[in-house]
């Protein structure tokens, strides 16, 4: 009998064929979806036959084939080949990520249009299919403290410096009201007199800009450096030896830019002084990659800072949802990044909420142990994080950040009885799954001819045999 032998890079793949085929052959198919998201394009091998009286399919082989791969096909003449498979009924599965079809052919009296059927079901069938896995959304982290530089006022006569530490210097205006003077930042100051050597330590208490909101996206332009920063604020300073009483702040920073200027000006017994140390905000972006689950989103950052890419933050994140409003609140779980030394930045639980007006982002306060652990106290350790996702997989206006999963694409088998078809779906258990059918490929209509909701995995489901015809079934799992 005639037959093919394959090789693939020099390895014997099968020898086939069978006596009373009416056709035998063997395909090399690229298929490309139009979805990636849905499937991976890929180049495969197929090798088979056909005999159409009665209708039945052999099949011996089908494998992915990658770039540089050698395809040696021999015509032989052999009583010697090795066995196939053998089946009647063509099975062909959809790309959609939550429905699958199959169906029941009629037979043909065209033999290579029969095997072209088989091929290109066979094409179908074994192609990668892949469900909703990782997905990405932008984050956003800002320190709620700003970083402010040594200084000297107008006058030549004082330095002065911002500190959080015991001993030291660190240039924090903390986030909190520390002093109780009801303003939204607080530090300790050290100002030095030049000229003599002395030096007084005291306190300052200051607002920050809270106003402004230029690409209307819920926060305020002072924490974004994509925002200029133009405004002035108040506060109260008590340093001994020096003086206290009102403190004036005219903040200045260009767009884009995370360093500013702070004209910082302190009323005294001697008159006013004047200072203008420059600031820094300190502002993380990067990638947060995440699985969508229905209790809890697990997932990664990878935070590069703005202005300045050699330092980074990076690791597990971790979400749980709140079960009385599981679409806009979450809780961000405790956990520990790493910083460019590799150094471990622990964190504790903070909540997390989806903003109603901007409903693709959500914001969460995350609290540090120690920003800054090459300092000797606690630094820097307030921060707030913005997630915006875009990603929409079902088109209800809830990112997937925080909706839940839809169901897994249902996998299907159908057997033949004498007097019914049984078809077996398995797919989630608890989610309805529609059976329709079709009578011809590309459906016109979709007819909906039952309606299950799993109660196991797998689960069958009893048809009638088709009078006749060709027929096509789909199951959506919703």
């Amino acid at each position: 009998m005639i037959a093919f032998e394959l090789y693939v890079n020099g390895q014997r793949v099968c020898t086939a064929g069978s006596e009373g085929l009416d056709a035998l052959t063997t395909g090399i198919t690229f298929s490309r979806p139009k979805q990636p998201a849905q499937r991976e394009a890929g180049t495969y091998l197929t090798v088979g036959g056909v005999i159409t009286q009665p209708e039945e399919f052999h099949h011996w082989d089908h494998r992915q084939l990658n770039v540089g791969d050698k395809v040696e096909i021999r015509i032989i003449e052999t009583s010697k080949v090795d066995a196939g498979t053998k089946f009647q009924e063509l099975i062909f599965l959809t790309l959609s990520a939550t429905a699958c079809f199959i169906k029941v052919g009629s037979q043909s009296p065209n033999p290579l249009m029969s095997f072209t059927r088989y091929l290109f079901s066979l094409a179908l069938l074994f192609l990668p299919l892949a469900g909703r896995g990782a997905e990405t959304a932008q984050a956003r982290m800002y320190c709620l403290s700003p970083r402010f530089q040594h200084s000297t006022d107008q006058s030549g006569e004082f330095t002065l410096d911002l500190t959080t530490l015991s001993f030291g210097v660190n240039g924090e205006l903390a986030f909190g009201d520390f002093f109780g003077g009801n303003y939204s930042h607080s530090t300790y100051l050290i100002v030095t007199d030049i000229i003599f050597g002395d030096q007084g330590s005291g306190y300052m208490e200051l607002n920050v800009p809270d106003g402004g909101d230029a690409n209307d996206n819920g926060y305020f332009d002072f924490y974004e450096v994509s925002q200029a920063v133009s405004a002035t604020t108040s506060g109260h300073y008590s340093v001994n030896g020096f003086g206290s009483g009102a403190v004036t702040a005219s903040w200045y920073r260009s767009a884009n830019s995370k360093d500013g200027s702070c004209t910082l000006t302190l009323s005294s017994s001697f008159g006013p002084v004047v200072f203008v140390p420059q600031f820094e905000l300190i502002e993380y972006t990067g990638p947060l990659t995440y699985t969508p689950g229905s209790n809890t989103v697990s997932g990664s950052v990878n935070l590069t800072q703005t202005g300045n890419t050699n330092n980074h933050m990076q690791g597990p994140v971790q979400f749980v949802k709140v079960a009385t409003n599981r679409f806009n609140r979450l809780t961000l779980q405790a956990g520990a990044w790493t910083n460019d030394a590799m150094q471990t930045l622990t964190f504790t639980n903070d909540p997390c909420f989806r903003d109603p007006p901007w409903l693709t982002n959500y914001f969460c306060y995350v609290d540090f142990s120690d920003w800054d652990p090459n300092t000797g106290d606690v630094d820097y350790p307030s921060w707030d994080l913005s997630i915006d996702d875009t990603n929409d997989f079902n088109h209800n206006a809830i990112p997937d950040f925080s909706d839940d999963p839809p169901p897994r694409r249902p996998l299907l088998s159908l057997a033949r009885a004498s007097t019914n078809l049984s078809l077996t779906i398995s797919g989630d258990v608890g989610h309805p799954h529609l059976v329709q059918e079709s009578l011809v490929l590309p459906p016109t209509n979709w007819q909906t001819v039952a309606s299950i909701t799993l109660t196991n995995d797998p689960q069958a489901v009893s048809l009638p045999l088709p009078s006749g015809r060709t027929k096509f079934w789909r199951v959506l799992a919703q």
